[in-house]
């Protein structure tokens, strides 16, 4: 039998959870960023050309709180990175290798395999480049402050003012004076290259056995045929950081996301919230809102979406913690 303090818990979580749809934490409303983010993308790429990834709780999850940002991934044109095995050629692409030697899991190198001489995007990759032996790689340090340079000097916005700063793979608008807008907004824009497929690693991620069925097979199967790209920046504890890139899930991360019920949801919007407001100053260089994020997915695949109840809310962020 339930004791007194269990039911006063539950129904706690219930009163909790109510607040919440409230506020818009549903995933009805996340649908409606979904469709946003979506079509923003779309038009981005059909008028434009350019392939952007909205990330991030503002943009696409609808989980905007106090201390969220507006995160973009610009992919970069006319480069992919293959597995050491794999075989592409494309005479309009440039290609690069990821080699893994000496990079802990989630990271590595890009060894130049092909440059395309007639390319126009950035044509001083070369100077992006740097030598080991006899070897040629594309230098992530350089790569991200071309990016950076480019980035700064080509933002226009009508509706404000904006200061930026480096803060890790990102160059961070910081954008004030916003017409019609009361607060200041952080905008958190990065590069990434594509990878012509999954690193070998990750693929455990989509065959695994889950046990508690979730993420359901079609939706492991769903995100499999979504690209991975890596993010100009190193592990900063290696030795060789300046050379090293990070494997990003964007896509399938987001997936997720737009993915879970309306409890799951709102454990990732208390959960992220305590975390911004009371453990983040603590240990601002430890943890981060993308652990969190991460947290919640292995505590949803470990113990299953069954825990998920509304009247369970409390005891959910209790096992996150």
């Amino acid at each position: 039998m339930n004791t007194e303090e269990d039911v006063d818990q539950n129904r706690l979580s219930e009163v909790v959870s109510d607040i919440l749809k409230c506020e818009g934490f549903f995933m009805e409303h996340v649908h409606v960023f979904r469709s946003e983010c979506l079509l923003s993308e779309k038009i981005a790429k059909d008028l434009f050309g350019i392939t952007e990834i909205k990330c991030g709780s503002t943009m696409t999850e609808g989980s905007h709180i106090l201390g969220s940002d507006m995160d973009m991934m610009q992919v970069s044109p006319g480069i992919v990175a293959v597995n050491e095995d794999c075989y592409f050629f494309d005479e309009k692409m440039h290609i690069l290798k990821e080699v893994m030697d000496n990079c802990l899991p989630g990271y590595t190198r890009l060894l130049v395999h092909r440059l395309n001489p007639k390319s126009h995007f950035l044509p001083d990759i070369h100077t992006n480049t740097k030598k080991d032996g006899n070897s040629l790689y594309l230098c992530s340090e350089e790569y991200l402050k071309t990016f950076q340079n480019v980035r700064t000097k080509s933002w226009t916005f009508p509706y404000g003012n904006a200061n930026f700063y480096s803060h890790g793979p990102c160059t961070t608008a910081s954008m004030y004076n916003l017409k019609g807008i009361s607060i200041n907004t952080e905008y958190d824009m990065t590069c990434g290259i594509k990878c012509h497929s999954w690193p070998v690693a990750a693929t455990e991620w989509i065959h695994r056995p889950r046990l508690m069925g979730w993420p359901s097979n079609d939706l492991a199967e769903k995100i499999a045929s979504f690209p991975v790209h890596v993010m100009p920046v190193g592990d900063p504890k290696s030795d060789i950081s300046s050379m090293q890139w990070r494997f990003a899930f964007s896509y399938a991360e987001r997936e997720l996301i737009w993915n879970f019920s309306d409890i799951q949801f709102q454990c990732y919007i208390l959960l992220n919230s305590i975390f911004k407001k009371k453990i983040e100053s603590f240990s601002p260089n430890e943890l981060s809102g993308y652990q969190m994020k991460t947290l919640l997915f292995w505590i949803s695949e470990e113990f299953g979406v069954q825990i998920f109840k509304k009247e369970n809310l409390l005891r959910c962020l209790e096992i996150c913690f």
